[in-house]
């Protein structure tokens, strides 16, 4: 149920990934089919777990570029399996999340359905057109809104557009006085060259 809205949940575990070649401890974050949109994730190659694919509950995996060169050693890893606590999956795609440890992202329903039964999300991502609509939505998915924690994405945004233009700002103000000064410097000299040659 998405309610009108693009919304993505975020929740990771450390489980036991497995593949041939390797064997450890790893992030495993369960989620949906929208974060690769709402999280602004690059695909490398492949495709994100779909609609169709979560709700079947068949086994398909994204994994990040960290976690295809650990697992696989190599980056060309889609169909390829590998296990996580002994339940196996399949690379549908590599994302480029811009994490440097090994990542594998899952279905929030898989998650639940074949790890943890009682696994919780602890974000939940959601495209508003207007701030106001988080309560009604967070109330609707079944959250109590004053017990929630939201951010507003564009408040980030905004400071760091606003850092950025006083960041701006203050280098060509700094650059001007420079070479203001830097042209009274050479006017002078270039005055009392005159007063000389005259």
């Amino acid at each position: 149920l998405n309610y009108g809205y693009d919304f993505s949940q975020y929740g990771e575990e450390i489980l036991e990934v497995e593949t041939r070649r390797s064997k450890q401890d790893t992030t495993v974050i369960a989620t949906n089919e929208n974060w690769e949109y709402i999280a602004r994730e690059k695909m490398i190659q492949g495709s994100w777990f779909n609609h169709m694919q979560i709700q079947q509950k068949l086994p398909a995996a994204v994994i990040n570029r960290q976690a295809a060169m650990q697992f696989f050693g190599t980056g060309n890893v889609l169909k390829n399996k590998f296990a996580v606590d002994g339940k196996e999956y399949t690379v549908t795609g590599i994302v480029d999340d811009r994490m440097e440890k090994p990542q594998i992202y899952i279905s929030y329903e898989n998650m639940l359905a074949y790890h943890k039964p009682d696994f919780e999300i602890s974000q939940i991502w959601v495209l508003l057109k207007n701030h106001s609509e988080e309560r009604l939505l967070l109330t609707r998915l079944g959250y109590l809104a004053e017990e929630a924690e939201t951010f507003n994405m564009r408040d980030y945004q905004e400071v760091i557009d606003t850092r950025g233009k006083g960041m701006l700002f203050l280098t060509g103000l700094f650059l001007t006085l420079k070479l203001s000064a830097l042209f009274a410097e050479q006017w002078k000299r270039f005055s009392a060259e005159i007063k000389v040659f005259l």
